[in-house]
């Protein structure tokens, strides 16, 4: 289950950032097309993950950016094996200077 809800937000956010790019798919504009897929990734705050809580991403070369918005999540296996079972104990968001 883990891997499908990374997939989906995968997915998800993928999608909301190519809505918002704006793309031209012209020949010749495909660095431009790149940097508005780029800006357009960075833009996403607060999307609600199915397994990691929010997820925001931004485009500073910081640490505090670089290592997101420092929500830990606690996940329990309910059933292991190959069909493994999870589901999400807590989440909890920490502030930017936490250390984490």
């Amino acid at each position: 289950m883990k891997d499908f809800n990374q997939a989906y937000d995968l997915v998800r956010i993928v999608e909301i950032a190519l809505g918002r790019a704006g793309l031209s798919l012209e020949d010749g504009d495909l660095a431009a097309d790149r940097t508005a897929i780029h800006d357009a990734i960075v833009s996403v705050k607060g999307y609600r993950g199915l397994g990691s809580g929010e997820i925001s991403f931004c485009a500073d070369p910081t640490p505090q950016c670089r290592d997101g918005n420092r929500t830990a999540v606690l996940i329990a296996y309910s059933r292991g094996g190959e069909n493994y079972e999870t589901e999400v104990l807590a989440r909890v968001t920490m502030p930017a200077d936490f250390g984490l």
